[in-house]
């Protein structure tokens, strides 16, 4: 019947058209439009899943980092305060480079002491190289140590990238270029100044992990420095207190021992300035005799 009607002369074929070919482009034209807004909205939720799982992935690794660098922080302060609470220097000195192996995280630390008598540098820590070939633990005080050498003479720190790319008084010289644990390409060298003289000096590298070094690294390691000097000052002035202590027991003890015997002396003083005095009295008495026996004589003489 449907069909019938449709085609029931040319006008309704024509009226027909019209409406379903009106309609079809309606519907087609909306369908398109809606379909493209769907898309934009689904490809939008997309980016939106994609930003929510970055986002997600960024607050794990910043939680992760935040961990870690509060760990990084605990651990320093808690160094920081086993550090100034030693009175060993031996001790001091070991935990400034287990701080900076464990807690910095430097792949290699080593830490020389500066001896100007000896003319010598003798290296007192060495953490992060699992095999050393000890050549000797003693380097010349001179140019033949490189950028150590330059670090002790002119007091300041060194952050180097590419020690092949420096001028040739940063490189190490036989026999110091022997010595596996100071062999680095990049590094970064900081003095220990102690009353403007430099007694010890901090090296450190990346070399296992290949990580590079920055300006927030030198920070650090001048930090450790600055720390290191004022234990070293700390120590030597506690040294220096025990010491006079020490004497000014050994002297009080000593006046203490003395003591009886100068009040003994004193008790002496004071009876032989009595019998002085008494002998004095006896001798002018014997002196008033004798001028009154002389005047008699002189009478007797008239």
């Amino acid at each position: 019947q449907t069909a019938g009607h449709m085609l029931a002369d040319s006008q309704h074929v024509a009226l027909f058209v019209y409406m379903g070919g009106g309609t079809a482009v309606v519907l087609g034209t909306f369908g398109y439009f809606i379909g493209r807004a769907a898309e934009q909205i689904h490809l939008r939720a997309a980016r939106l899943n994609e930003m929510n799982l970055t986002v997600a992935s960024q607050k794990e690794e910043f939680e992760g980092k935040y961990k870690e660098l509060n760990s990084r922080i605990t651990n320093f302060h808690s160094i920081s305060a086993r550090i100034q609470r030693t009175m060993d220097m031996k001790e001091l000195v070991t935990l400034t480079g287990n701080g900076l192996s464990e807690v910095i995280d430097f792949d290699r630390v080593n830490i020389l002491q500066v001896d100007h008598a000896q003319n010598e540098m003798r290296i007192l820590v060495s953490l992060g190289e699992k095999s050393i070939n000890n050549v000797s633990a003693t380097l010349p005080l001179d140019s033949r140590a490189g950028v150590l050498y330059k670090a002790v003479t002119e007091k300041r720190h060194f952050l180097v990238d590419d020690v092949s790319l420096m001028p040739s008084d940063f490189r190490m010289k036989p026999p110091c270029d022997g010595l596996a644990a100071l062999r680095s390409t990049s590094f970064l060298v900081c003095p220990v100044v102690v009353n403007g003289v430099t007694e010890m000096v901090l090296a450190v590298d990346n070399k296992l992990t290949g990580r590079p070094l920055v300006e927030d690294d030198a920070d650090t390691l001048m930090l450790f420095a600055a720390q290191l000097s004022a234990s070293i000052v700390r120590l030597r002035l506690f040294s220096a207190v025990d010491s006079l202590t020490k004497e000014l027991e050994r002297t009080f003890s000593q006046f203490l021992k003395y003591r009886q015997d100068y009040q003994v002396l004193l008790k002496t003083l004071k009876r032989a300035t009595s019998s002085t005095i008494k002998l004095v009295n006896d001798i002018a008495n014997s002196a008033d005799v004798v001028r009154d026996a002389v005047n008699s004589t002189q009478s007797s003489s008239t």
